[in-house]
């Protein structure tokens, strides 16, 4: 028997309170527009190509402080497979709380 569900895809994201930071901590890796809602509309349009393809996209809210702290914790550069790294830790704490 074949697991028939979708697969899941975890996607960064940043509250627009946030985004300045954001975009301070990736100034050289991860080349950010310029404005929230830029950014926003990019990562919708790839949400929405996601589910075109059957994939499930998560959503994970990703602070600045926190991401920082845990970079600097571990020894890691603040790049943009970290964020990825972090963004799926983020996420299966948000499962373990049942969020």
């Amino acid at each position: 028997m074949t697991d028939a569900r979708p697969s899941t895809r975890i996607v960064y994201w940043f509250d627009q309170n946030d985004y300045d930071a954001i975009r301070q901590l990736f100034a050289d890796d991860l080349q950010l527009p310029e404005s929230f809602d830029q950014w926003a509309e990019a990562v919708e349009k790839e949400t929405r190509e996601m589910e075109a393809r059957g994939l499930v996209p998560r959503k994970t809210v990703i602070k600045p402080e926190k991401f920082a702290a845990y970079c600097a914790a571990s020894g890691l550069d603040q790049n943009v497979e970290t964020l990825r790294a972090f963004a799926v830790i983020v996420d299966q704490q948000k499962d373990e709380r049942g969020v």
